[in-house]
C-alpha cells in the first residue's frame, strides 16, 4: 500500500483522535497517509526503538490496528491487536515490554511469512 509522510499536523487534522497517542506532543511519532488508487484509506504512526518499531495504523475512526515490528532477521511482528478505538490500542501497545526485557514478546512472525515484498521499516519509510 503506498505511503506518503505527513506532518504530525496534517494527521492530527484527518484524526483528531491520534492525539491520544503516548508522548505525541513531545514528538517521536512519524505519521504515514496510506492510499490506494489515489483514494486514502488511513493514516499509520510509527515509533522506533533501539531494537522495535511500534506502529498504529488507523483506517477510520473504529478500525485500528497495532503491532510491534522488529528488525530480527528478514524482521517481522512479535506482538499485535486490534481495536475501534486509538487510546485503547495505544495502551496495550506501550504496555508491552521492550525487546530484552523480562516478558517481551519474542516469537517473531516474518514479513516473509506474510508474502510481503520488503521490510516492514522499507514499508514505513524507513532505510532499506
Amino acid at each position: 500500500m503506498p505511503h506518503t509522510v505527513i506532518t504530525q499536523a496534517d494527521a492530527l487534522s484527518r484524526l483528531p483522535a491520534l492525539g491520544e497517542l503516548p508522548g505525541v506532543q513531545r514528538g517521536g511519532w512519524a505519521f504515514h497517509l496510506l492510499s490506494e488508487n489515489d483514494t486514502v484509506s488511513g493514516v499509520a504512526a510509527s515509533r522506533s526503538g533501539a531494537r522495535h518499531t511500534d506502529v498504529v495504523f488507523v483506517f477510520d475512526q473504529r478500525q485500528v490496528l497495532g503491532m510491534r515490528v522488529v528488525p530480527d532477521g528478514d524482521g517481522g511482528i512479535v506482538w499485535g491487536t486490534h481495536g475501534n478505538a486509538v487510546a485503547d490500542v495505544a495502551r496495550r501497545l506501550v504496555q508491552i515490554p521492550a525487546p530484552g526485557e523480562p516478558d517481551a514478546p519474542n516469537v517473531v512472525l516474518p514479513v516473509t511469512a506474510l508474502g510481503a515484498p520488503q521490510t516492514w521499516e522499507t514499508a514505513l519509510g524507513g532505510a532499506a
